[in-house]
């Protein structure tokens, strides 16, 4: 119980801390406008196109078309958000270092898991809070598009399953990753590695992971869930939904993995001093 109560103290002292950030509000912003400006957003163009020129004489049809679309925004949304989460968690863990208040925590008997757990959850509640308001805009605009509120309902549905395992996934690593590199060069690593393991196309000469079952940018679970492709042209293959499966238990086993490691890590250097 009492572990329990240091748990949630220790997420809502965090989600705080990060909501406060200036930056945690600016950064979808402007990874949005960036987005615009690529020409790869979803409004109003890709959508209102789509529903515009359909016939729905049957409510199956709607649904089915609502869903897609539904998943076209999730799928979109997540190609650059993610990158901005993962930037701005990358200071959480050596924020304590940083502010002197280290040996202060390590004083504390609080175990080293719990202190991970909740870091990592309240920050990472704290950092998804302005995506989802940028997200929700989304939902909100294809919700009065199509007058049905069940595009709400998908809507949260597809971050769910499309967006919120990628999150997981970078979050655990921007968390556990400064901890090794520092935090100015894991950023730099994690922005190089987000184009090249995510947007690269294969074929281009360069080896790279992108199109695989651990792509957090959610293209394999796009496309087996719900058919969509996220970049047009993107050669990426028709996978199925135990492929799509796949790819979303493996990025939330891998974040699991990784939040492991962190805390083994932690204990050990607790262990020297």
């Amino acid at each position: 119980m009492r572990c329990f109560s240091s748990f949630v103290g220790i997420m809502r002292y965090e989600f705080r801390m990060q909501i406060r950030r200036i930056a945690v509000w600016i950064v979808p912003v402007l990874l949005i406008a960036f987005q615009f400006g690529l020409n790869r957003m979803w409004l109003p163009d890709s959508m209102g196109r789509f529903l515009y020129k359909s016939s729905f004489d049957e409510r199956v049809a709607f649904d089915s078309a609502l869903l897609h679309i539904s998943a076209l925004l999730a799928s979109n949304a997540n190609l650059f958000l993610p990158l901005g989460v993962g930037i701005l968690m990358a200071d959480r863990l050596l924020r304590d270092r940083n502010a002197m208040m280290e040996e202060l925590v390590q004083a504390l008997s609080v175990p080293v898991g719990v202190r991970i757990l909740g870091k990592y959850l309240g920050n990472l509640g704290a950092t998804l809070l302005p995506v989802l308001l940028c997200y929700g805009i989304g939902v909100a605009y294809l919700c009065w598009l199509v007058r049905d509120i069940l595009a709400v309902f998908y809507g949260v549905l597809c971050f769910a399953v499309i967006m919120l395992p990628g999150m997981l996934f970078v979050s655990a690593f921007s968390l556990a990753g400064p901890a090794f590199f520092g935090t100015n060069l894991y950023r730099f690593l994690f922005i190089c590695y987000w184009f090249w393991g995510n947007l690269l196309r294969p074929g281009y000469g360069v080896p790279t992971i992108s199109r695989t079952i651990l792509t957090p940018v959610g293209m394999v679970i796009a496309n087996g869930f719900f058919g969509v492709t996220i970049i047009a042209d993107s050669g990426l293959m028709v996978v199925s939904p135990f492929e799509g499966l796949e790819s979303l238990l493996a990025l939330v086993g891998t974040a699991l993995v990784v939040l492991g490691i962190l805390w083994g890590y932690v204990s050990w250097q607790q262990r020297r001093c």
